[in-house]
């Protein structure tokens, strides 16, 4: 599984600038875009 953190200055960054890339990071997280292609497949 992997597990993904947010750092305190993407998350001031995304709540200054609405539009700009931290805030569009910070959308697809919680939203779990991308929870697809960031997946590993087990190797057994």
């Amino acid at each position: 599984m992997i597990r993904v953190v947010l750092d305190a200055n993407i998350l001031i960054s995304a709540l200054l600038q609405p539009q700009g890339l931290p805030a569009r990071t910070f959308v697809m997280v919680l939203a779990g875009v991308g929870s697809g292609w960031l997946m590993k497949p087990r190797i057994r």
